[in-house]
């Protein structure tokens, strides 16, 4: 039997990707993976990956239970929400979905159904929410149930295809819509494509031969679905999705000659010769964003390709020694070694690829687009590390991934800042050094405060000791009123929530006028750590983006929030505080 870590790194491709929606051969796919492992970690494999995706295990027919996600109705009845552009964003949804169930008996058109899919989806992300995590989360749960429902009565509706050059039928497109395009969309970092290079170094070998040369040749996205090969073609445009339906259907001609964003290879047809010839013909039709990058662009992705797979996945996948340590602190001393590795061989090179990256828009996409992979793949690293029974609770461990996911958001959110052909290099630099100082100043401040609250309570001790325990004259004394404190403890208390109310609001301002160098995660993103927190990321103040950033986790419940519990992550040291965890 094996653990988690012991599974190939297409297996645990194929584990992260199951979504019993959207994949149809989920179940002999999880079958065949569970089957290897011990009882220890298929409990973590159904209660860290399985559970949260609604599959469960029924020991009664020694089978797969599973539970339906919840409907855009009933996300809408959970959650009261008043923001009137988010409501109207939610009907249009609910519109949509009525449109095809029942399904009616005219053939829907598959540009347009792209077209108002993308079009209602885009209108979601672009309203305006409040902060707080309210509106947040029901946004977020809102395009799930929305995603899901309409990926359910997809198969029940007729599509009119027009024509390609691909020749693009229904299923192909239902197959896109459905496995390619709403999967990346729920599953975020999580959604699983190879790059041509992943095959060389993971030694996959089931992809057709005849099409892996060219595919990475022309730096294409290899997604895998259960009758398809999709060869995707990286997007060409600042913050374009490569998995867009709308970009899938797209033929640009131009005199008389087709350009592709991607193709269609049926599984059935691989080893056909005449669908070979067929498939090369329209390789050459795809443009290639790698045409007229630099050359050490091209050089520090291969490094990042390399340094995921040959570097930084070995340090995670070592065992653990039989030592007397304690536990955090053993998981500490791995994620020390992590992230000094991946400091010393991808991080400190940042500040000059970014440099390198100001010549042309094209580059700076090439570079921040494989960026975004590079994270996407390391953060996979770290989310099985945790699988493993020792880390599964460790907060070091969650911490470091944190960071990973506001790290990278802190970078494609300033990548037109970072290479800003006008800019100055120190003025680049210099908003990302300026955000932790700024906050460490308010934190001393606070401190200080603090110490003084402190001083005037052991007054107030000593006050009270004279009065019960001293001698005559002192208690004298205090019977005629000398000495009294001019605050009660009670005031003091007061006070001391007051400091800690306003360093918290410090926290909240620093996010705002540090933009830049702050990243407020649950807000910026869809991943969240712990419901019950939180988070900022703040950059590095010595050394920038050159570095992993700071994690501030504050309590949503703002009585358990203290001055003296954040001080360990306003004052982390990476290096050099191994027992500070």
């Amino acid at each position: 039997m094996s653990t988690i870590q012991q599974l190939s790194t297409y297996e645990l491709h194929q584990l992260h990707s199951i979504d019993p929606i959207l994949t149809p051969d989920w179940q002999p796919m999880l079958a065949k993976i569970i089957v290897q492992l011990d009882r220890d970690n298929r409990h973590l494999v159904f209660e860290k990956i399985l559970k949260p995706k609604g599959i469960h295990y029924n020991p009664e027919i020694k089978g797969f239970r599973l539970t339906a996600p919840k409907t855009l109705s009933e996300v809408c009845q959970e959650h009261h929400i008043t923001n009137k552009q988010l409501l109207k964003a939610v009907e249009q949804m609910m519109e949509l979905c009525q449109t095809i169930n029942p399904p009616p008996p005219e053939d829907f058109d598959a540009v347009m159904l792209a077209d108002e899919i993308e079009a209602t989806l885009t209108f979601l992300d672009t309203v305006a929410v409040n902060p707080d995590r309210k509106e947040h989360l029901f946004r977020q749960k809102a395009r799930q149930a929305f995603l899901y429902e309409f990926a359910q009565n997809l198969d029940k509706i007729h599509i009119t295809m027009p024509e390609t050059l691909r020749r693009i039928d229904e299923n192909v497109f239902k197959c896109y819509f459905k496995e390619v395009f709403i999967k990346n969309i729920l599953q975020g970092w999580n959604f699983k494509y190879w790059e041509a290079v992943d095959l060389d170094l993971y030694n996959i070998t089931h992809f057709p031969k005849f099409i892996t040369q060219e595919a990475k040749n022309r730096k294409l996205l290899l997604v895998e679905t259960k009758d398809y090969w999709f060869l995707v073609a990286p997007a060409e445009v600042a913050g374009g999705n490569p998995f867009s339906i709308r970009r899938f259907l797209y033929e640009e001609t131009i005199a008389n000659f087709a350009y592709l964003n991607n193709i269609v290879i049926p599984k059935s047809l691989e080893n056909n010769a005449v669908t070979q010839k067929f498939i090369l013909l329209l390789v050459d039709r795809i443009y290639s964003l790698d045409n007229n990058i630099n050359e050490q662009i091209k050089k520090f992705v291969v490094l990042l390709k390399r340094c995921t797979h040959e570097t930084l996945a070995p340090i995670l996948k070592e065992p653990f020694s039989a030592i007397g340590m304690n536990t955090e602190r053993t998981i500490a001393k791995r994620t020390i070694k992590f992230e000094e590795a991946l400091t010393s061989s991808v991080l400190q090179y940042l500040p000059t690829m970014f440099a390198m990256a100001k010549q042309s828009e094209m580059e700076r996409e090439f570079l921040f687009g494989h960026l975004a992979t590079f994270f996407s793949e390391i953060l996979d690293l770290i989310e099985n590390f945790r699988l493993h029974p020792l880390v599964k609770n460790s907060f070091v461990a969650q911490n470091l991934a944190t960071k990973i996911v506001g790290f990278n958001i802190m970078l494609q959110k300033n990548k037109f800042w970072l290479c800003d052909q006008e800019a100055k290099r120190e003025d680049q630099v210099k908003p990302f050094l300026e955000a932790m100082p700024s906050l460490r100043q308010s934190y001393e401040e606070h401190s200080e405060s603090m110490n003084e609250l402190e001083q005037l309570k052991g007054q107030i001790k000593s006050y009270e000791d004279k009065k019960d325990v001293g001698g005559f004259l002192q208690k004298l004394w205090v019977k005629m009123g000398f000495g009294k404190p001019k605050y009660t403890l009670e005031d003091l208390r007061e006070y001391q929530k007051e400091l800690n109310n306003d360093f918290f609001v410090d926290i909240i301002r620093l996010a705002k006028e540090h933009r830049k160098a702050v990243v407020h995660l649950e807000y910026e993103s869809d991943y969240i750590p712990n419901e019950d927190f939180r988070h900022y990321i703040i950059a590095n103040e010595e050394k920038g983006l050159a570095r992993l950033p700071y994690v501030l986790s504050l309590p949503e419940d703002r009585e358990l929030f203290s001055l003296e519990n954040i001080k360990d992550d306003v004052y982390w040291q990476i290096f050099t505080h191994v027992y500070n965890v």
